[in-house]
């Protein structure tokens, strides 16, 4: 039982690190098919604050995210910049902004990973707190005050998972001293696994891991979802915004 329980753990990771990388490209697609298409429609200085103000909540996070852990590091940060501006550097529209001191490559690339972390930790609180329990609630024999109030708190999941999964990602930028931390790290635990270091861990402890990982994924499959159905409102959209053009002409 011990032993398939570690198996079905090392499952629930590989599928965990899929679905974040799915969801990392998935994400950037639908953002930048979201600015095109606005651009299209309204100019382009009204499609950048319109975007700004619709992923607001997330970039607040994002940004107390990077200050939160930047305390907890005890590394000085600066004012906070949620002013959208499009960067030289980086060729993308940045929301928000932290200014932070200088530090060591360690504590840089965990100050930048905080956004991701704090995410994470947020969608699995919304899918295990929130969805799991208006799911079982919902039922389609009685329509009551009470249902219609389970369905806006579904609405409200759904649209605080789509901000906070696709507000989440770090920016080449916050993840520039990452490479030090990250050989380290490898190196580490290629000495631990080639000198047969193991962490024991108790039944419970591995079944919290487990659920742990089981409800973000369903978490993260659903933002993954939710992020596909938008990118193909948008396609459709594109395809119209065409014809209408092409027929005006």
């Amino acid at each position: 039982n011990h032993f398939f329980v570690k198996i079905l753990l090392m499952a629930f990771l590989f599928i965990f690190l899929f679905l974040f990388i799915i969801l990392f490209f998935v994400s950037r697609k639908l953002f930048k098919n979201l600015f095109l298409i606005l651009i299209k429609i309204i100019n382009k200085e009204k499609a950048i604050h319109l975007l700004s103000w619709l992923f607001l909540p997330g970039t607040i996070i994002h940004e107390l995210s990077h200050m939160l852990i930047a305390e907890v590091l005890r590394v000085k940060t600066g004012q906070f910049n949620f002013t959208p501006q499009i960067t030289s550097e980086e060729k993308r529209i940045r929301v928000g902004s932290l200014q932070v001191a200088k530090t060591d490559p360690i504590r840089r690339t965990l100050i930048g990973l905080a956004p991701a972390i704090v995410g994470l930790v947020i969608i699995f609180y919304l899918t295990n707190s929130l969805l799991f329990p208006l799911t079982s609630q919902l039922t389609i024999k009685q329509f009551s005050n009470s249902a219609i109030n389970q369905f806006l708190l579904l609405a409200v999941y759904c649209y605080s998972l789509f901000i906070i999964s696709n507000t989440m990602f770090s920016s080449k930028k916050d993840l520039e001293a990452a490479l030090f931390p990250l050989i380290l790290f490898f190196l580490l635990t290629a000495s631990l696994w080639m000198g047969n270091f193991h962490i024991s861990l108790s039944q419970k402890a591995f079944n919290k891991l487990v659920l742990f990982f089981k409800t973000l994924n369903k978490g993260l499959s659903l933002a993954i979802l939710t992020d596909l159905f938008m990118l193909v409102i948008l396609s459709l959209s594109q395809i119209l915004i065409k014809q209408r053009n092409h027929n005006q002409n």
